[in-house]
């Protein structure tokens, strides 16, 4: 079931939305997907928290000033009534080896009370029309091998176990 009705062109430096959902059959009246704020970051706080990345305000404020500064990131959120209830973050990269860019999720949470219910399905699709809009030709996510969960809901929404990733971690 599509569930946007529009979609707005990134404008640097300002909170917009960009895509309004429709009345779903999942309970939630109306759902809308639009760029962070800084007057979101207590919410994105707890969430990056469920998500098991605890941090502080200074590090997601740097990261939103970051993102909003640069044509290559971003950070969607999804709200509802007010409240921040899930949000993605996206980096959008130039491929070496072929035309175009690559789309990557680098971090993807729906509060625990609001999943099941089509929330994570809606920030995916929002960062596939901006992967597009950004002339990717793929997505990819990382996940942790614990988390099987997550695994199930990328290949429900068309992502493909495709390749090894190894980590060299600077201190």
């Amino acid at each position: 079931m599509e569930v946007f009705s529009k979609i707005i062109t990134k404008d640097k430096g300002l909170s917009r939305t960009l895509l309004t959902s429709r009345p779903s059959a999942v309970g939630l009246s109306i759902m809308n997907i639009r760029s962070a704020s800084y007057k979101d970051i207590d919410q994105l706080l707890n969430l990056m928290s469920q998500l098991g990345y605890p941090s502080d305000k200074d590090t997601i404020a740097a990261s939103l000033t970051k993102y909003k500064r640069s044509d290559n990131y971003e950070i969607l959120v999804a709200e509802h009534e007010g409240k921040v209830i899930g949000c993605i973050s996206l980096h959008v990269m130039k491929l070496f080896h072929m035309a175009g860019n690559a789309g990557r999720i680098t971090s993807l949470v729906v509060s625990s009370e609001n999943r099941g219910k089509g929330i994570g399905k809606a920030l995916v699709n929002a960062a596939d029309q901006y992967f597009k809009s950004m002339g990717c030709v793929k997505t990819e996510v990382t996940s942790g091998d614990h988390r099987e969960e997550a695994h199930n809901f990328y290949q429900s929404e068309g992502l493909v176990l495709d390749e090894r990733r190894f980590i060299k971690k600077y201190q």
